[in-house]
């Protein structure tokens, strides 16, 4: 989990530049569910936007993947 956090805080900006990514809640929804706590940190530091989408999808993701669990075992 640290190890996804750290790669995805550090590579996010470096892909979202190379694929021109413009929109803020895009950019905060992708890192926020693949960065965990560590890549919605680094998207407070781009944005606002940035930061509150990420959170959201944070908390969004880890909901629905329990769920899930739950409900596949």
């Amino acid at each position: 989990m640290v190890f996804t956090g750290i790669v995805a805080s550090v590579v996010a900006p470096l892909i979202a530049r190379m694929f021109k990514l413009k929109n803020p809640l895009a950019f905060g929804l992708a890192i926020g569910t693949s960065g965990h706590a560590m890549g919605t940190a680094r998207a407070i530091e781009m944005g606002e936007v940035e930061g509150a989408v990420s959170g959201i999808a944070l908390a969004l993701s880890g909901v629905i993947t329990s769920l899930m669990y739950a409900i596949i075992f």
